[in-house]
């Protein structure tokens, strides 16, 4: 049996996959490895996969956004990989757009199942959806195995102890400070995104900490702003490395860190896998669907997810902009956080 599955666009998804991935190699193994499982990623998402501890027990197929974009992207892509993936016995798609669901199409896969869409032509493609079942996401991808083939072998209550080697790439570390505290200051959508002076509120509590700030090229200049605001007589230390860094290096550097705290975004999810002590803040998003979770036994002492929200009349809007537009209701969600109290979690 070959069973393809396209994973989702993003980096906290595809953590949020983990106990899917999980279940289908637990399935694989039940049925005595006659299941040969391929997992589709997005090329600069591959070391996540590649620092499983059960990475030799699936295939993985890379794609380039760009390469594959547009109409004609899935056609592309289908024809690229058709000696690997055609006439799959079951294609999963845990993205919810169009594209990855013709993928299941154009490569003939017998049974192409994924979540139900408002998309009629999605639902199309797809020979069996899946409601939402409202709960975590990493739940809503376990759940597409309910109607699966290979769904009686499956035992939602039993799970393989995948984990990632928190050390695996210590070589590829950047940086040599002994304890540090990695700061994710960022988040594709503005509205999970602490504003800067409520950051500069909790760092300033610190005394002689060294600070590491993450993320992507375009958001240097945002870091520079906010260590800008920065007082540097208590003697913290602050290091800009937004654009700096690839994935495994970022792995690497959030591997070591004291403890992560983040917006919620990826590196929160990133963290958690990881083991790493984790704070992380949520504003628009709802943390009861997407935050983030332990997904290891090997964990150290130390660790912990400390989840900072305050309910508020319009959260979680899940909007990707505040909709309110007045500056004193603006963004209250994050800026009506404590951060006295927040702090008192460090110590």
């Amino acid at each position: 049996m070959k069973i393809v599955v396209r994973l989702p666009n993003w980096l906290g998804d595809i953590v949020m996959s983990i106990p899917f991935i999980s279940a289908l190699i637990q399935a694989k193994m039940d049925f005595v490895d006659s299941i040969k499982i391929i997992l589709i990623v997005r090329e600069e998402y591959e070391a996540i996969l590649n620092c499983l501890n059960i990475r030799d027990q699936f295939d993985v197929i890379t794609f380039n956004k760009k390469k594959y974009s547009g109409f004609s992207g899935p056609f592309k892509f289908a024809s690229d990989y058709k000696s690997l993936i055609q006439d799959a016995d079951i294609y999963y798609t845990l993205s919810p757009s169009f594209s990855t669901a013709l993928i299941g199409r154009l490569i003939k896969a017998r049974t192409r199942i994924g979540h139900v869409s408002s998309d009629f032509f999605r639902g199309y493609l797809l020979t069996k959806e899946v409601s939402y079942i409202k709960k975590h996401r990493a739940e809503e991808y376990l759940n597409l195995l309910s109607t699966s083939p290979t769904s009686s072998s499956i035992n939602p209550n039993i799970h393989i102890n995948i984990y990632a080697n928190p050390y695996i790439y210590t070589n590829k570390l950047i940086i040599n400070y002994d304890e540090y505290f990695l700061i994710n200051a960022t988040s594709e959508a503005p509205s999970r995104r602490m504003p800067i002076l409520k950051w500069v509120e909790l760092i300033s509590k610190f005394i002689n900490r060294t600070f590491i700030f993450t993320g992507l090229k375009k958001d240097y200049n945002y870091i520079e702003e906010l260590i800008g605001n920065l007082e540097i007589a208590n003697g913290n230390r602050y290091i800009n490395l937004a654009g700096k860094t690839n994935l495994i290096e970022l792995m690497s550097i959030v591997s070591k860190a004291k403890f992560v705290i983040s917006n919620d975004s990826g590196v929160a999810h990133l963290s958690a896998m990881l083991c790493r002590p984790l704070l992380v803040f949520f504003g628009a998003g709802d943390s009861n669907s997407t935050s983030p979770k332990i997904y290891s036994e090997h964990i150290d002492k130390n660790f912990k997810i400390i989840i900072e929200k305050i309910d508020v009349y319009c959260s979680p809007c899940l909007k990707n902009q505040c909709p309110i537009k007045n500056n004193v209701q603006n963004m209250i969600c994050l800026k009506n956080i404590n951060m006295k109290k927040v702090y008192s979690n460090f110590f």
